[in-house]
């Protein structure tokens, strides 16, 4: 069976697109470079990190 490594940080996503809709815990976050989606992720995380994002007009 191969070792594969422990699952155990942050997935994020930054945006200059409209974002629809999200499974973030807080939402997203206003900075310089447009909205930024987060999660934490770990061994015991039972959903994916999940985003609908408009980009274009």
């Amino acid at each position: 069976m191969p070792n594969f490594p422990t699952m155990d940080g942050t997935f994020a996503i930054v945006t200059n697109g409209r974002i629809l809709a999200n499974n973030t815990d807080e939402g997203p976050a206003e900075t310089s470079g447009g909205s930024r989606l987060e999660w934490k992720i770990n061994q015991r995380t039972k959903r994916a990190p999940t985003a609908l994002i408009k980009l274009g007009s």
